[in-house]
C-alpha cells in the first residue's frame, strides 16, 4: 500500500504522463491510472465521509515526501540494474548492497532488498553442487606422483581430472588429459552425466609411453 500511494504521489506532483511515471517505476500504465483514478475518486467531497479529516491532511500533507521518496527509489533502482547486469544476473541483494557502497552510495541493506523485490530484480541463485570426486570402491592405488605438479618434460606425466560448469542453463561435466610438463591439453570431453564411455578422453589417451598418468580416483556413477 506504501508503494501504490507514493506512486500515484509521484504521478500527480510529477507532472509528467502517468505512462511514462509507471515506466520508471516498472509497474503497468494501466495499472498506476487505475491508482490515481481511484485515490481521485476518494478525495472528492463526501466520497470518504467516515475518514477521520486529520488523516486525509496528514496524507495529502505528506505527498511531497512520498514523491520525493518515490524519485528516489526509481534512481535507486537504475544503479542496482547497473550492478545486476555488470554481474551479469548473478548478484542478489546483499551483494549489490556490497557494491553499491563500494561505489559510494550509501544505502541501507533492507531498502535495496525492497527496491530490488519490487523492481523484480532477482540474482541468480546457487544450483546443486555435484561431486566430481568421491571414495573408489575399488582398493587404494599408490600416489606414484606425490602431488608434484611442476612443469617438466613433456610426454613424462599427464593428469586426468573432472569438474562442470554451467552451460546454457544446465550442467555440463568436462574431462581432461593435460600433460603435467608443457601444460598442453592432450584430450578432453564434455557430456550431461559423469559415466564413461568410448568418448572420454582416457580411453583416446591411455597414457604417455613409459611415462605416468596420474587420475584421482572416482566412482562411476
Amino acid at each position: 500500500m506504501e508503494f501504490r500511494a507514493d506512486a500515484v504521489a509521484l504521478a500527480r506532483s510529477s507532472g509528467r504522463p502517468v505512462a511514462q511515471v509507471a515506466k520508471e517505476l516498472g509497474v503497468n500504465h494501466e495499472t498506476l491510472r487505475t491508482w490515481v483514478r481511484k485515490t481521485e475518486e476518494a478525495e472528492r467531497p463526501g466520497a470518504a465521509a467516515k475518514d477521520a479529516p486529520s488523516w486525509r491532511n496528514r496524507w495529502r500533507g505528506s505527498a511531497p515526501a512520498r514523491a520525493a521518496r518515490v524519485a528516489g527509489d526509481a534512481r535507486l533502482a537504475g544503479r542496482i540494474r547497473g550492478v545486476h547486469a555488470a554481474s551479469g544476473g548473478v548478484y542478489g541483494s546483499p551483494r549489490v548492497h556490497a557494491e553499491l557502497r563500494e561505489a559510494g552510495t550509501m544505502v541501507n541493506r533492507k531498502r535495496v532488498e525492497r527496491v530490488m523485490r519490487e523492481h523484480g530484480i532477482v540474482g541468480r541463485h546457487q544450483r546443486r553442487r555435484y561431486r566430481t570426486t568421491v571414495p573408489a570402491r575399488a582398493a587404494a592405488v599408490p600416489d606414484l606422483l606425490r602431488r608434484d605438479f611442476s612443469i617438466g618434460r613433456a610426454d613424462e606425466r599427464w593428469c586426468g581430472d573432472a569438474t562442470y560448469l554451467p552451460v546454457a542453463g544446465r550442467w555440463m561435466f568436462l574431462a581432461t588429459v593435460i600433460d603435467i610438463g608443457t601444460r598442453r591439453v592432450m584430450g578432453y570431453s564434455m557430456a550431461e552425466h559423469m559415466r564413461g564411455g568410448r568418448d572420454t578422453p582416457v580411453d583416446h589417451h591411455p597414457g604417455p609411453p613409459g611415462g605416468l598418468y596420474h587420475v584421482r580416483q572416482r566412482e562411476t556413477p
